[in-house]
């Protein structure tokens, strides 16, 4: 079982770098992939009229037929949205801020039963929501934040400051100077949810991503360890599962992309 999960893992992973490789030169694999689907819509779609059925355009979606073989209710983003929206519902802080995170997911769910304001550097258009309050702002440059929160949310986006991907300034050190300013947002006894990808070898993917390793966030602490500690550490593996409140210190034997979900506390 433990070598069929790896073989799996390993399959996995040379897909996505496939996948990762042609998309770069505008090619979906799914989509060419899905040419050999052409008889089997053909056959559906004299099916179909044969039993009286009415049809005003033809718009085959033949990559619909591949089985992915996926389980879609694991993996980094659905782990964590949930997960995060449970903790701010449990704690009900006075108000919540979010920097950058998904918004047709956690910022949604977080709206489902409170207001939330999001900051993004990204134009990603005006909230309909009464319990949406859409703000656009880059968290590296702490002159445009004059807030303080006793809840804070930044989930699978600090990977990327720095890195040139929106259009923001290049900068190395784009993630340790957009954590150090998230934490300056914090008031005190007030929580911050954090999340980005993990693995047991840290590698930077430019200009997409920053992989750090799991347990690197406790050197981001260290300077601020006098106001600032970590409440709780949750993952989420490559296979997609998550494991919940687990210590940092214990050796995580493989990690190539998991998803690491800090729970940081202000004292």
């Amino acid at each position: 079982m433990i070598n069929y999960i790896k073989k799996k893992i390993l399959l996995k992973r040379i897909i996505l770098k496939l996948y990762s490789f042609f998309s770069f030169f505008g090619i979906d694999l799914r989509k060419l992939y899905s040419i050999v689907f052409i008889p089997k819509f053909l056959l559906s779609l004299i099916k179909f009229k044969k039993l009286k059925g009415n049809i005003d355009k033809i718009k085959p979606i033949l990559s619909d037929y591949i089985s992915y073989d996926v389980n879609l209710m694991s993996g980094h983003y659905i782990h964590q949205d949930l997960l995060v929206a449970q903790k701010i519902f449990k704690n009900n802080p006075t108000k919540h801020i979010d920097i950058g995170s998904r918004v047709n997911g956690f910022v949604t769910n977080v709206a489902s039963f409170r207001v939330i304001e999001t900051y993004d550097l990204r134009d990603i258009g005006k909230s309909q929501h009464k319990n949406i309050k859409i703000n656009k702002g880059d968290i590296t440059d702490i002159k445009n934040f004059s807030i303080k929160t006793d809840s804070l949310s930044c989930l699978h986006s600090i990977e990327h400051f720095g890195l040139g991907r929106w259009g923001d300034n290049l900068d190395p050190d784009g993630h340790i100077k957009g954590f150090q300013n998230l934490l300056s947002l914090m008031d005190k006894n007030g929580r911050f949810y954090l999340s980005f990808p993990i693995s047991t070898k840290a590698r930077v993917e430019f200009n997409e991503q920053r992989i750090f390793h799991y347990s690197e966030i406790l050197n981001w602490l260290k300077p601020f360890n006098d106001d600032y500690f970590l409440e709780c550490f949750d993952f989420i593996d490559d296979i997609g599962n998550i494991h919940e409140d687990c210590s940092i210190n214990n050796y995580i034997e493989k990690l190539d992309y998991g998803c690491g979900i800090y729970t940081i506390r202000k004292k």
